[in-house]
């Protein structure tokens, strides 16, 4: 992967994660959370989509619908990790 590759990816799952903290609201420590749980699954999704071979719109290096959903998947889990009652009672 070039340089400007992996700074598109990054760009990319940046997004996603600034969307999902306007969705969702929260402070500045959520919204940095948001972005590196977005990078986390972006690239986890990626090297998934890689992997299995999964061709669902493929973008250059980047196979771009495996990569989306698991930045939409990381961030969702760590929404509703976060928001657990367990651990705002611990």
């Amino acid at each position: 992967m070039t340089i400007p590759s992996v700074f598109f990816g990054f760009v990319v799952a940046t997004f996603i994660g600034l969307g999902f903290h306007l969705w969702k609201n929260g402070g500045f420590f959520k919204i940095i959370i948001n972005i590196l749980l977005s990078w986390i699954g972006f690239f986890a999704g990626n090297f998934l989509g890689q992997q299995m071979d999964w061709e669902i719109w493929v973008v250059g290096p980047y196979y771009m619908g495996s990569a989306i959903f698991g930045s939409i998947m990381v961030l969702l889990l760590g929404h509703w990790l976060g928001s657990s009652q367990i651990l705002r009672e611990s």
